[in-house]
């Protein structure tokens, strides 16, 4: 095997680390094992580097599952476990149910933290979506980002 080939496993190894990691710790680490990886209902995405340096942001991981409501209990209550530890939070329920949350979690590794969760079949939807974030965006910039 070849030192460059060796260098770009290694490199690739230590980038599915780092992604791992980013969320040890919390409650939605679970949900980001790998479980919707192959699922034909989800839409699993994660980016880092310069695709989010202009939004101040150094990791973006999500969770989209469309028609299928089964995985919603067990996603709000991880969701809200996070969302315990939140050092700023908005919450909007609709028929006793979670509809939006947005957290800012407490600092991790000189970052700020958010989850965004939002259940589009209270509202005529198909589709229940989690977003955790990571970087230097302040509230403000995250939330001008998400609305884009």
């Amino acid at each position: 095997m070849s030192i460059r080939r060796l260098t770009l496993m290694l490199c690739a190894a230590l980038i599915s680390a780092i992604g791992a990691w980013a969320q040890k710790g919390l409650a939605i680490e679970e949900l980001f094992d790998g479980r919707y990886k192959k699922d034909p209902q989800a839409v699993v995405t994660n980016v880092r580097g310069d695709a989010l340096n202009k939004y101040d942001l150094s990791l973006y991981r999500s969770i989209s599952i469309q028609d299928r409501e089964t995985d919603i209990p067990q996603m709000v209550e991880l969701v809200t476990t996070d969302g315990s530890q939140a050092v700023d939070s908005e919450t909007s329920y609709r028929g006793g149910a979670l509809y939006y949350a947005f957290y800012r979690l407490p600092r991790r590794n000189d970052r700020n933290c958010y989850i965004l969760y939002l259940n589009q079949h209270l509202d005529k939807g198909d589709k229940v979506l989690l977003i955790y974030l990571e970087g230097e965006a302040n509230t403000k910039q995250v939330k001008a980002m998400l609305k884009k």
